[in-house]
């Protein structure tokens, strides 16, 4: 999971430019510029004015490890020992000027050839990175997504005339990255496309989307995905396989977060229904069922404070009993067992729950 921060507009961004090589002010650094942070499979980040504090979530506790400053959209994975995240330089209006670091094994490498990135997303084996830029402190000088060769020590763009519709891109495998996006200057192009590094070829990968889609993710090569046409939304299923699409509900008024439990096989989302309440959902794709998880405990949902799932099958989420306009969060636990939800944390603030991709 990322730190995300959230705009009230949907925007959409270019893909341009061609495959080529590192950029000049792309380059390795010093391994001491780095974050000497441990980490575990689930993680808090406690955002304080002045700096961030990393905590371990294990055995149902909250373990700091550790705090730097002036640090956001971490990513990280395990097994493959990289971590990336933005560091700020200095504060905008609209955007923060900001350099991205990654780190793999002892090398260092940071990229700054942008005045703003955000919603970094790592390969599943922590080789690639994709993220979205800005040329200046506006939300209107939106560069497009760009794509680095961790590997390589490379960046990599795609040569595609297609507008990719603000943050919904993952990463299906090593090789192929799928995004929602339209075909410049042509109508009823709005679709999935996966664009594969090897063959430099982009296909469509989905088109059965009734309106537009606003969020989606990937399991196995399945799509949950979430759609709107004037007043009529749909969270629907795409089957790879199959090429069938299932619609599991239409209550919905935006989905803006989720995680696959592989243990229960279900999907644990963020959503705000049509009543306008934003709450903890799980959602069984075979049975077709859809269940609300929490009531007044927590009362609130954070809709950008992350979620996570353990091997355990627990669920780890963020939010509040407050009635403030301007809440502070604590870090829950879901425990499947029992259908129980655990507060975890010592004290609410602003915390983002991250994990292993």
């Amino acid at each position: 999971m990322t730190i995300r921060r959230t705009y009230g507009v949907i925007f959409f961004l270019v893909i341009t430019v061609l495959l080529n090589g590192c950029s000049d002010t792309n380059k390795q650094v010093d391994g001491s510029q780095g974050l000497t942070i441990p980490k575990s499979p689930i993680m808090a980040l406690e955002l304080n004015s002045s700096n961030v504090s990393y905590n371990k979530i294990q055995n149902n506790r909250i373990l700091k490890v550790g705090s730097s400053s002036d640090i956001s959209n971490m990513v990280y994975n395990i097994n493959a020992n990289v971590t990336a995240y933005t560091k700020i330089l200095s504060k905008g209006k609209e955007l923060n000027n900001v350099e991205i670091y990654i780190e793999k094994n002892d090398n260092v490498y940071r990229l700054n050839n942008f005045y703003n990135a955000d919603n970094l997303k790592l390969s599943p084996g922590g080789n690639m990175l994709v993220y979205r830029t800005f040329k200046k402190d506006s939300l209107e000088s939106a560069q497009g997504i760009k794509v680095y060769d961790i590997n390589h020590n490379k960046e990599m763009r795609i040569n595609k005339d297609s507008l990719v519709s603000g943050t919904l891109y993952e990463w299906l495998d090593e090789d192929n990255l799928l995004y929602y996006a339209v075909k410049n200057g042509k109508t009823d192009s709005d679709k999935i496309y996966k664009y594969n590094f090897t063959s430099k070829k982009e296909e469509v990968y989905l088109d059965k989307i009734n309106g537009y889609c606003t969020y989606f993710t990937v399991e196995k090569g399945n799509i949950l995905f979430f759609s709107k046409l004037g007043d009529d939304t749909n969270l629907s299923y795409y089957y790879k396989n199959t090429g069938k699409v299932k619609t599991l509900n239409n209550n919905f008024s935006d989905i803006y977060d989720s995680v696959y439990n592989a243990v229960t096989k279900e999907f644990f989302i963020l959503a705000r229904d049509k009543y306008g309440v934003t709450g903890l959902f799980k959602v069984n794709v075979e049975n077709n069922t859809c269940k609300r998880v929490n009531y007044d405990f927590p009362k609130l949902i954070n809709k950008d404070g992350g979620i996570s799932a353990d091997t355990n099958g627990n669920v780890y989420f963020s939010g509040t009993s407050g009635n403030s306009d301007n809440p502070q969060y604590d870090i829950y636990m879901y425990n499947i067992n029992d259908n129980s939800i655990n507060l975890l944390s010592s004290h609410p603030s602003n915390y983002i729950v991250i994990s292993s991709n």
